[in-house]
This record gives C-alpha cells, structure tokens and sequence, in this order.
C-alpha cells in the first residue's frame, strides 16, 4: 500500500501546475462523493447529508463572518470544491484551454498565484458585499473554481489582448472579447438575483485578473511578494530537507538597493524577469519575431536597454 501512495504522489509532483490543479479539483469531488455515499446509504441517515450539504461539507466558504472565524480554512478549500459534476467539468474545462495558453506565456509559477489569489479575491467581493448590505442573506456558502479561473481568462486576456483562441474550433476570438463576454454575463445575471454570490465571485475574480495582466503587460509584477511566499512554503514542505534544529543567528535586514528593492526582492525580479525573456526567446526560435505581441516587444526591448 505504501508503494502504491509513493506512486501516486510521484505522479502528481512530476505533472505541470495546470495538470496539479486539475487533478486536486477532481480529487476534492471524488472524496464528497465518497462522503455522500457513506452517509446517505451506509448509515441511512439524510438529516445528516442535508446539514453537510448546506455547510458545503465544511469545504465551501461561509458568508457569515464567525463562521468563516471558526472556519478558516474554507477561504482556500472552497476554489477547489464542487457538488456538482457538470460544475466541476466546465470549470477544467476553461481553466485547461485557458490554463495552457497562460502557462506557455507567464508560466506554471504565476498560475498557480493568479489562481489561488483570484479565488481569494472571489471570495473578497462576495463576502463584503454580503455583508455590507443588510438586505443580503449571510446565510448560504460560497464554493466552485469559477472566481480562480476567471482571475486566469482575465489576466491572459490583459496581458495579451489580441491573441486568439479558436472558438469551438472554428472561430477566431480575440482574448479579450472572450474575457468581456464573460464578464457581461455575470453582469447581466445579477439582474436575475440567482447565484448571486457565484457571479459577485466571479466578477471579482476577473477584477484582480485584470490588474495582475495589465501590470504584467507594462513590466510590473504587483504580487511578487505572494509569490515569494508560496517559494518558501514548498521549499519548506519538499521533502528530503534536514529538519534537525541548529542556531540561527539574527541577520541585519538586507540593505535598500539603489532601484529601491533589497537584494533578494531585487534578485527574485531578476530572476522573474530572466524566465519570461526565456519564454520570449523561444516563441522567436519557433514563430519568428513576428510572431510576439506588442506587449512582448516592449518587454523584450525594456530588458535590452
């Protein structure tokens, strides 16, 4: 049994972030399908599936402001959470077509913080408002991919407005008609009254996807520090590290460059920097220079200066 985890675990670590999101996704709906099982028809008891079900199994993310106290976690579960199969498959549908083209331009690193931060910034707006206005019900719960992936379509389509995607196979769309459709949408269904933390989630998802690919576009990486962080946390977690104790001794902060950054923020720009001319480069060697959008250009020209 054990060789079987290792297996596993060593498939999911070897697979690209788009791959690992798409999978946790998956994995999270076959364990409450597992659940629903067990206490719908082991132990006969549908009271029990009802109250797990409108708390969202403790995974979906609670409007109420104590309940997300007690319930913390939920902040971050609820991206990765769906009831519903149709849910969950055009959800991975999106954020593969969508997730692909943004891995070969900004990479699978930037993914994942567009991701998880565009989830969170779902749940800002659909919180606040909730919350804000007496009207609102904060009774019900907040759950599904939708705000994270729509952070991904809005932040590709910023950053690269005139790319195309090819509509069912057979339409070219500009990216950023596609992120605009998107948006009407949810504009349009909040008439409806319907879903209406999903759409508020939605929209303000595709908020921070818009200021992420807009600074992106002009060479400004605003989130670099949740970046940094999350580098941190997966070094501290990888395994194979020397977790024994030893003495560290306190370190003077690091000193303000002249271009106002310490030398490790200075160094990560860097080194975030060097990655996307990377990535530049070789769109040239495969598609010619014509090939790169305005937005590439003036990156590229910027690093030559």
């Amino acid at each position: 049994m054990n060789l079987v985890f290792q297996d596993i675990r060593s498939q999911f670590v070897n697979r690209s972030m788009l791959a690992r999101l798409i999978i946790v996704n998956a994995a999270v709906f076959v364990l409450l399908v597992l659940v629903r099982v067990v206490v719908g028809v082991f132990l006969n008891n549908p009271d029990d599936l009802l109250w797990l079900k409108e708390r969202g199994f403790f995974f979906a993310v609670p409007a109420a402001p104590f309940s997300v106290l007690v319930r913390p976690w939920t902040v971050i579960t609820h991206m990765f959470t769906h009831l519903q199969f149709w849910h969950l498959f055009w959800n991975m549908v999106w954020l593969y077509f969508m997730g692909s083209m943004f891995s070969d331009r900004l990479g699978d690193r930037k993914l994942l913080s567009t991701y998880l931060l565009g989830g969170f910034s779902g749940f800002l707006a659909y919180f606040l408002i909730f919350n804000l206005f007496s009207a609102l019900s904060t009774n019900g719960i907040a759950l599904g991919a939708s705000a994270a992936v729509m952070a991904v379509v809005a932040c590709i389509a910023a950053y690269q407005p005139n790319s195309k995607i090819m509509l069912l196979g057979v339409w070219p769309l500009p990216l950023w008609v596609l992120a605009v459709g998107f948006v009407l949408k949810d504009v349009i269904d909040l008439q409806s009254g319907e879903n209406l933390g999903g759409h508020l989630a939605h929209l303000g998802g595709a908020a921070f996807g818009f200021i992420q690919g807009r600074g992106l576009a002009l060479g400004q990486d605003y989130f670099i520090k949740f970046e940094q962080f999350l580098d941190r946390v997966f070094n501290a977690v990888k395994p194979g590290k020397n977790t024994r104790m030893k003495v560290v001794r306190p370190k003077k902060k690091a000193p303000k460059n002249p271009r106002g950054m310490s030398d490790e923020e200075y160094n990560q720009q860097k080194y975030t920097n060097q990655e996307q001319v990377n990535r530049i480069l070789d769109k040239i060697s495969k598609s010619g220079y014509d090939s790169l959008s305005k937005f590439e250009k003036d990156f590229l020209s910027r690093q030559g200066d």
